[in-house]
């Protein structure tokens, strides 16, 4: 999916400047809300029953961050 970012912005600065036209193009991830997909990691956790598992395990080779934006936050700052 990375390869398909870069492609279009790839794409949008060959456009800007062949026709010189300014484009700006913003990349949002994890954003959130009531129509989320399912398969986002956050929706993933809040289903996870603490009850019945103990501990989650991340095999990763560095430090995990995340940070989520609720998808009303991402709109009053863009407008």
């Amino acid at each position: 999916m990375g390869q398909n970012k870069k492609a279009n912005e790839n794409m949008y600065h060959s456009y800007s400047h062949l026709f010189e036209i300014p484009i700006n193009c913003f990349r949002f991830f994890t954003v959130y809300g009531p129509y989320g997909r399912p398969d986002m990691a956050l929706f993933k956790f809040v289903r996870f029953d603490v009850r019945k598992i103990k501990k989650l395990i991340f095999i990763t080779m560095e430090i995990m961050k995340r940070d989520f934006t609720y998808i009303s936050d991402l709109i009053q700052a863009l407008v």
